[in-house]
């Protein structure tokens, strides 16, 4: 029997934003996952693995790159409430997670307590992902 999912706003709002970011050609996504981090925040948390995304850099200070938006971003937001987009490549992801950085922590804290779906990901992506046990 199939069952249709029912999308809350803004499950289908993190799926839209995500599908724009698909289109981005010369940083290719390669995973998407929505996550609730342990620290109480209200904000809507985006992680996201690109392909060439800082040139493949490695930040020196162990920090991904994080981006906070309000209610431009389209998504249906509370007042005090912003999307936070973290980001990194796939060089950096390596190193952070051999490194255990705190963003990976904080990822693999969020798996353990069923506080993640993951919302796109291609083969490398899911790869990738498994580093730390998603």
């Amino acid at each position: 029997m199939h069952h249709s999912t029912v999308l809350s706003p803004i499950d289908a709002s993190l799926r839209k934003l995500v599908s724009e970011h698909r289109k981005i050609k010369d940083e290719p996504l390669l995973l998407a996952a929505h996550y609730v981090p342990a620290r109480a925040t209200k904000d809507i948390c985006l992680f996201e693995i690109a392909s060439g995304f800082g040139v493949e850099t490695v930040d020196p200070d162990r920090t991904m790159f994080e981006v906070s938006y309000g209610s431009a971003t389209g998504l249906p937001l509370e007042p005090d409430q912003d999307l936070r987009l973290l980001l990194t490549n796939p060089t950096e992801w390596k190193v952070a997670v051999r490194q255990k950085w705190p963003a990976v922590r904080a990822l693999r804290d969020a798996i353990s307590k069923g506080h993640v779906q993951v919302l796109y990901q291609t083969p490398k992506g899911a790869e990738l992902w498994r580093m730390i046990g998603g």
